[in-house]
């Protein structure tokens, strides 16, 4: 550091030169591990590793016991079948038990096999197969029971003439039919079309077929024709053929009871109730306003 002196003679600083003390850092010596802090040491990683070495010891064992015969699955009984083979579901439950892949717990294991995925697995892979539940009759038993719903063939659902499936009543088409009739068949329906691709595993018109199945059976109760067929078309309109004699147009979303009572109203009408033979269809879709056509004549409406 310079410091600066004032000569009053000159008027001029004068500079003066100050001596610079250099610094020395103190000198830091090495700490001197006590023999307590050592041994302290020493003990922590010798309980660490034998903790881990215990947590790895009984990770094996649960590992060993989840597969040990006595608490392993030996016996798959299905239950509630009709058309399905029933070594063919526990071929499948016993593919899912033994899936070739490295698990920590068997999936054999009588309190660890997985319910949900065997169910759900069952329920994919047959679509005749409404619900699956698969438990153990008792509580140390080593037999698994798969207990099934098959679905109930309800209507037919037709592609082409000679390419017809089984639906069930929720509309869910899940295997072909032998044949044309409904010998097997809770009803005498016949649906077409709405599907495309392949029909196994889809829905027929979902969230609208309740209100099409309860107009069937209005028709049925309160005019006394029999629905036999109904052709689902585009633009959310179908047609109901009944018997053999004539057909019903209408659209979704329109009361199946209005629409019986239209179709009652109709039909005891002065010009049809005589003529009821000749009718090609009845065209229920305009509400208040009912159109009709006769075989071999122009449309009209009531």
């Amino acid at each position: 550091m310079v410091a600066r002196v004032i000569d009053l003679r000159k008027g001029k600083p004068a500079a003066q030169k100050t001596r610079s003390i250099p610094f020395r850092q103190p000198e830091t010596r090495p700490r001197r591990s006590s023999p307590l802090r050592t041994k302290r040491r020493r003990v922590r990683a010798i309980v660490v590793t034998l903790v881990v070495v215990a947590g790895a010891a009984l990770a094996y064992g649960v590992h060993l016991i989840s597969y040990a015969p006595p608490l392993s699955i030996q016996k798959i009984e299905v239950t509630g079948v009709k058309k399905i083979e029933p070594t063919i579901i526990s071929s499948y439950v016993d593919s899912l038990l033994n899936d070739g892949s490295f698990h920590y717990l068997s999936r054999r294991n009588i309190f660890l096999y997985p319910k949900s995925v065997i169910e759900q697995g069952i329920i994919a892979s047959f679509p005749r197969v409404k619900s699956a539940r698969a438990y153990r009759p008792s509580a140390v038993g080593q037999n698994l029971v798969i207990a099934i719903t098959e679905r109930e063939p309800f209507a037919l659902w037709c592609a082409a003439e000679d390419e017809c499936y089984a639906l069930d009543e929720e509309g869910f088409v899940f295997t072909t039919a032998a044949t044309t009739t409904h010998g097997d068949f809770a009803t005498a329906y016949t649906f077409t079309g709405d599907i495309e691709g392949a029909p196994i595993g889809q829905k027929l018109i979902p969230g609208q077929l309740p209100s099409v199945l309860a107009l069937l059976r209005i028709f049925q109760q309160e005019t006394n024709l029999v629905p036999t067929r109904v052709d689902i078309l585009p633009e959310q309109d179908f047609w109901v053929t009944v018997g053999q004699d004539f057909y019903v147009k209408a659209s979704f979303g329109q009361e199946p009871e209005t629409l019986a009572r239209n179709l009652e109203l109709v039909l005891s009408s002065e010009a049809l109730r005589e003529r009821i033979a000749e009718i090609e269809y009845v065209d229920l879709r305009f509400g208040n306003r009912v159109y009709y056509k006769m075989k071999g004549e122009e449309q009209k409406n009531i």
